[in-house]
């Protein structure tokens, strides 16, 4: 009987270690999460923050290469 306390006290023990392992893995892989949502939710603040310029160089474009089209010629 003492053998088989021993032996179940170990698998007991092991089994703890496997959790608390498993445990610390989560903790890091969530932290890691949060580090890539933050970094995420950064480069989207940087983009938006960019949109309203890339609209006006886009329609600052458009406007010179209209200005810069030939005219069409007149019907003779």
């Amino acid at each position: 009987m003492n053998a088989s306390t021993n032996r179940t006290e170990r698998q007991n023990r092991n089994q703890a270690d496997r959790m608390e392992a498993l445990e610390q893995l989560i903790h890091t892989e969530l932290k890691r999460n949060t580090a890539i949502t933050d970094n995420a939710r950064t480069i989207a603040e940087q983009v938006q923050a960019q949109v309203a310029l890339l609209e006006r160089t886009h329609a600052d474009v458009a406007r010179l290469l209209s200005a810069m089209s030939p005219a069409p010629a007149a019907a003779t």
